[in-house]
């Protein structure tokens, strides 16, 4: 039997990717912190790594307000008073430059720590007054004190030193100044932090977990920032397990550091652990309720499990958080999302006007516009509105379709399109779009193999032509070999409707080829059974066809596809008895596929014609 029904795919709620940043040096607080970015995890997970590009470094500056200024600023005065008496003390003046930093002056701290480094030369100070240069961004001051240090012996000049070169971008001789601080102290935290997250710019994430765990081991104390490095790196080794773990861990040590709030997340998401990461992004929205990404993340979680376990309570849960991350911005994504949310809970006429919402604030001809339209077209097929669905369609997509254009969301829509003309009877232009489609510039695998399974269903039952069908059949059977990459679903259907097309043809050979493949949908898949009947039939074992018909009859829920089942059994076992010569019972059969009220078009024309063949001859 075929199945010629595409699930609605899409459905899923979208989230911009978000870069993956690996600290260099330990900085939690991100302030004058380098960080390399890394495409997000979903876009790492496609990537082999030698294939991995567009990250970039950069330097992330942030200042807290603080509370207490005002009393900082009472103390300092305070400090200053005392100029006089310590003139002389070079602790002195390092303690006026960590006030004047606290109150955001750091001019004057770096004032007073000139003064501390002429009163005593000290590697200390130099490195106080370097970094002070480095945070007013003073690169060429900072690099002199940094290299006037004994850099044989002095392992965090050699770093700074590095992190300059790094922030601009000449890794090759960061890397050489990084090398020389682990020859001083191959077990230095920092070093080995640093030399990771080269390794990661290099591409070589063993070496990088290697390094992120001397690193580990060599604290004290437990780092979230290494832990979210040493789940990057273990995710772009391919350890998925373990880089969810790493990222756990990042969390752990610190509910509130959204990068690894985030990329624990994506990795849940990734690998399909959606429940996972609800209560640290659940705890993390408590205390910070202004960040629309984790917002978008908490709702993606409950919105995915509400869906799963057709929980309204979880869906409910995931419409709270994207009306949450709306208030905050109300972006296209956002409105997508929430129409998802709400069409999950069945509320149709709502999801419309917000996808509605969604097109209105996107660009035409854009990506997120194209993804949008195809959600919107999705509902309205789900609601079988497919004369609206067309002329969305038409004068929002292919008017103004740029022929270059390739994406998967256009060959989605195309898609929609073919399923669209096919339910308003407009086979034949379905049939046209499909063809030219498939000769011209596909893209999406799972688009191709459902377009090549269309055309053989049609093929093999409205038009004739074994032709047709042995030009698409090596296609689907190559495209389907690939079973981790292809939903299940969609690579049973193709495999099952083209083995049916041979047994219309007689190819019997062909069809038990692709057939032994499924032999472990039968008594599953309604399709699969019905057409492991019709195989049976086919070489001559009646009793076993019919066993096989009946049980994938039982298999199915819903009256008119257990109507049309057996209109289709009634149909082959009409044409059975027919070559047996049996007319009787052909006819009896036949008529009553061709009589069924709620049966396949095509499945009645055939009866008809055999039926009207059986007249003439009798006359």
């Amino acid at each position: 039997m075929l199945n010629n029904k595409t699930p609605i795919r899409e459905r899923e709620i979208k989230i911009p990717p978000r870069a993956i940043e690996i600290s260099f040096l330990e900085n939690e607080d991100g302030d004058g912190s380098l960080v390399l970015q890394l495409p997000s995890a979903e876009e790492l997970a496609q990537l082999d790594s030698n294939s991995l590009q567009h990250i970039s470094l950069r330097q992330l500056i942030k200042r807290d307000s603080l509370l207490i200024r005002e009393r900082l600023h009472l103390d300092y005065r305070r400090e200053l008073s005392k100029l006089d008496r310590y003139s002389d003390s070079s602790t002195y003046f390092v303690r006026l430059a960590g006030y004047a930093e606290l109150i955001n002056s750091q001019s004057e701290a770096n004032n007073h720590l000139k003064k501390a480094l002429a009163l005593q030369s000290d590697p200390h100070f130099s490195h106080l007054l370097a970094d002070g240069y480095l945070k007013v961004n003073e690169l060429n001051s900072a690099m002199h004190l940094f290299e006037s240090c004994d850099l044989t012996k002095d392992v965090y000049a050699n770093l700074k030193i590095a992190y300059i070169y790094a922030a601009q971008e000449d890794i090759d001789t960061a890397k050489r100044y990084v090398d020389l601080a682990l020859t001083i102290d191959y077990s230095n935290s920092a070093s080995q932090m640093f030399r990771g997250a080269i390794y990661i710019w290099e591409k070589q994430f063993e070496r990088a977990v290697r390094s992120f765990r001397v690193a580990a081991e060599s604290r004290p104390s437990s780092s979230s920032a290494l832990h979210v490095n040493l789940a990057a790196a273990y995710w772009g080794l391919g350890s998925k397990v373990k880089a969810k773990e790493a990222a756990r861990i990042a969390l752990v040590i610190n509910p509130l550091n959204e990068n690894a709030a985030a990329l624990y997340s994506d990795i849940c998401f990734l690998i399909g652990e959606h429940k996972a990461p609800i209560p640290y992004l659940e705890s993390y929205v408590e205390w910070e309720q202004r960040s629309g990404d984790m917002w978008a993340r908490l709702a993606r979680s409950y919105y995915h499990i509400g869906k799963k376990e057709n929980n309204r309570a979880n869906l409910q849960k995931a419409f709270q958080a994207l009306n949450n991350e709306k208030k905050l911005n109300e972006s296209p994504t956002v409105w997508n999302n929430l129409a998802l949310t709400v069409w999950a809970l069945k509320d149709t006429e709502r999801a419309e006007r917000y996808f509605g919402r969604a097109i209105v604030l996107t660009s035409e001809a854009s990506a997120a516009n194209f993804n949008i339209i195809s959600n919107l077209v999705a509902l309205l097929i789900d609601a079988r509105k497919y004369a609206q669905a067309c002329k969305v369609l038409n004068s929002i997509i292919f008017d103004n379709l740029d022929p270059s254009h390739e994406s998967k969301t256009i060959d989605r829509l195309i898609l929609q399109k073919v399923i669209v003309l096919e339910a308003l009877n407009e086979r034949g232009q379905a049939i046209s779009l499909a063809r030219e489609w498939l000769e011209t510039r596909i893209v999406c695998k799972e688009v191709e193999i459902d377009l090549l399974s269309r055309l053989v269903y049609h093929y093999s039952t409205t038009e004739h032509h074994l032709d047709v069908v042995d030009q698409y059949g090596p296609q689907i059977e190559m495209l389907t070999t690939d079973e981790e990459t292809l939903p299940e679903g969609l690579r049973v259907r193709a495999i099952n409707n083209l083995a049916f097309a041979y047994l219309v043809f007689d190819k019997t050979e062909k069809a038990w080829d692709l057939l032994s493949q499924l032999a472990s949908e039968v008594h599953k898949d309604p399709y699969v059974t019905a057409t492991f009947g019709l195989y049976q039939l086919r070489e001559g074992n009646f009793d076993k066809s019919r066993r096989y018909y009946l049980d994938a009859v039982s298999l199915l829920s819903d009256r008119k596809t257990k109507n049309r089942f057996r209109q289709r059994m009634n149909l082959e076992f009409g044409k059975y008895f027919l070559r047996q010569g049996k007319y009787s019972t052909a006819r009896r059969l036949l008529l009553k596929s061709k009589s069924e009220p709620l049966g396949i078009k095509y499945a009645k024309e055939e009866a008809e014609a055999i039926l009207h063949e059986l007249l003439s001859k009798k006359q």
